[in-house]
């Protein structure tokens, strides 16, 4: 997985989103093998990876935020990890308020 992440990376450059799949992969196989410290990167990634892709403000990304975020509350950061549950509560209240 690793191997096909570089070599999508040589292809499509380190910030396309073609790259989604196996880094979320990497990040979900780190994640359950309770490797949190390893999955943290990954889960950063694929977030910076979609916010280019869809916006920061963008529902789309809820997923990766709730990701991350149990993943650093198993490292022990929930402060970190609050925030990011506020952040992603609040994108899924604006979308309904505009619905």
């Amino acid at each position: 997985m690793q191997r096909a992440l570089a070599i999508n990376e040589t292809l499509y450059g380190p910030d396309n989103y073609n790259l989604e799949h196996n880094t979320r992969r990497l990040g979900d196989l780190y994640s359950q093998w309770g490797k949190f410290d390893k999955s943290e990167p990954y889960y950063r990634r694929m977030l910076a990876l979609e916010e280019k892709q869809y916006g920061p403000d963008s529902q789309m990304i809820t997923p990766t935020l709730q990701l991350l975020a149990d993943v650093l509350t198993n490292l022990g950061r929930v402060d970190e990890a609050q925030q990011l549950r506020k952040r992603s509560q609040a994108l899924v209240m604006a979308r309904g308020q505009k619905h």
